[in-house]
């Protein structure tokens, strides 16, 4: 006969047992990559990478035309930017420029300060305390920095010619990672110092991704999935998204088709990092 003490005692194990299996298998029945960063709920396909830059009509056919993204490495080594373009020669030559600031966490709005007011700050205040800032510099290149850049040779013949919209610079300091977006227009990245993450997701899994509502005029986007920690059981159809990864390093150049989602995430904090 089984005392009321024992009769107790099997009685709370049998039910911790029974909590302990019961949410075992609620945590084998969620879906892989659940509160994990983007990209975690299945390998990533990979993105064709060349030594070589392409003829004009070979980088139309081969990857504008059909929104495939490419690599060129070591395509940036020949700009002087990628030569020139340290802390002490960007604050001695191009310190006075003006330049625009946004803050490190995007759609926050919250406005940087810098040295020439609200989102608004000059070369040589920005490298001289990036390190210690939220925000980055996301701007025109100023006209006297034009001949520091070269054009990469597949847009210097053509329509391509007349096509280009506007050379942006972009400054860092390291740590920073953008919401899942895409942009209005296609674009080459060249980088000239630092290293770059890229997760990119096709076009035809727009309706997977959750974009955020926007005015029908606006060209480009962003999913409301956070992308450190996707909530899987809140948004179930990411889970069968197929995406890309590529790792980019100073001197190479990267073109994303404007219809690619994705996410860049910078270097190390506290190291300068410079994009055209």
């Amino acid at each position: 006969m089984i005392s009321h003490k024992k009769l107790g005692f099997l009685l709370i194990f049998n039910l911790l047992y029974l909590q302990r299996n019961f949410a075992d298998k609620s945590e084998d029945n969620l879906p892989k990559g659940h509160q994990e960063v983007l990209g975690s709920h299945r390998e990533p396909d990979t993105i064709e990478e060349r030594y070589d830059i392409p003829t004009p009509l070979e980088f139309w056919s081969n990857y504008v035309k059909i929104s495939k993204p490419v690599v060129f490495r070591g395509a940036a080594k020949h700009s002087k930017a990628y030569k020139l373009w340290s802390d002490e020669y960007l604050k001695e030559r191009y310190g006075d420029l003006e330049v625009r600031l946004e803050s490190k966490g995007e759609k926050s709005g919250r406005v940087p300060i810098g040295a020439k007011g609200l989102g608004r700050d000059t070369i040589g205040s920005f490298v001289g305390s990036y390190h210690e800032m939220n925000s980055y510099v996301v701007s025109e290149l100023p006209t006297p920095m034009w001949d520091d850049v070269n054009v990469q040779p597949c847009l210097t013949c053509g329509t391509f010619v007349d096509r280009i919209v506007e050379i942006d610079l972009w400054m860092s300091g390291g740590g920073s990672k953008s919401l899942l977006h895409k942009d209005a227009f296609n674009a080459i990245n060249c980088l000239y110092n630092g290293t770059k993450e890229w997760k990119m997701i096709e076009y035809k899994y727009e309706k997977m991704i959750y974009k955020a509502w926007e005015p029908e005029y606006e060209i480009g986007g962003y999913s409301l999935i956070e992308v450190d920690s996707v909530d899987l059981i809140k948004y179930p159809k990411v889970k069968d998204v197929p995406w890309s990864f590529v790792t980019v390093n100073a001197g190479d150049c990267l073109f994303v088709p404007k219809s690619k989602f994705f996410i860049k995430i910078s270097g190390r904090p506290g190291h300068n990092e410079q994009e055209i």
